[in-house]
């Protein structure tokens, strides 16, 4: 554990083996760390959270992080950072938030396999359920409640997309209404989303978004 330059500096709290790999990872810690966790450029840098096993992979990852991020969870370039100033608690996971920016600024507990694909929940500020909001840009800047299974679409990364994925129309983008267990399972599904979505409905391409 605590490989790197500066890497574990000033920790007083348990790090696991394996752990805080890099330069500045883990510096300034401050709460307990698994193992085989914090791999990466000033990942848990700053953390006042609990991370749990087989997480926080790459740089930036759980930087200045809050909450409680379980097993295999918050994998890719920024995942799970957070802002300095923020004052709160959210609990990830486990194995949820997989993917360059996911789930950086979120501010709300994420469930289990959620958030997967590159800037999915990125800024969120609502509880989101099991096995939802899997596919690019899916809940980013979501402020609602979403259910269970809901907010799906097949594209994980920008290569995914032959576009400019600045104008990628993720399930759930930008969601301002609650969503239901089992809805929007396509791409550009709820996209803008304000109004209440029901159990099982929206899921075909393009169904209930106010995207164009």
């Amino acid at each position: 554990s605590c490989l790197g330059p500066i890497s574990c500096a000033a920790n007083q709290f348990t790090i696991g083996d394996g752990s805080c790999k890099d330069l500045a990872a883990c510096n300034l810690n401050q709460g307990d760390i698994g193992f085989d966790s914090c791999i990466g450029l000033n990942a848990c840098e700053s953390n006042t959270g609990v991370v749990q096993n087989n997480t926080c992979y790459q740089g930036f990852s759980c930087k200045n992080n809050k909450g409680t991020i379980q097993n295999d969870s918050c994998h890719g370039n920024f995942a799970c950072d957070q802002s300095p100033d923020f004052e709160g608690f959210y609990r990830v996971g486990p194995s949820a938030c997989i993917g360059n920016a996911v789930c950086s600024f979120n501010t709300k507990n994420i469930g289990i396999d959620s958030c997967a694909g590159e800037q999915s929940c990125l800024n969120n500020a609502a509880p989101i359920g099991n096995g939802a909001c899997r596919g690019l840009k899916s809940c980013t800047k979501n402020t609602f409640p979403i259910g269970d299974g809901s907010c799906l679409s097949t594209d994980l990364t920008c290569d995914d997309f032959e576009g400019d994925c600045d104008d990628y129309f993720g399930s759930c983008r930008e969601n301002a209404g609650i969503i239901d267990s089992g809805s929007c399972q396509a791409y550009n599904a709820c996209c803008g989303n304000e109004v209440t979505i029901a159990t099982g409905t929206c899921n075909t391409e393009g169904e209930c978004s106010n995207c164009l």
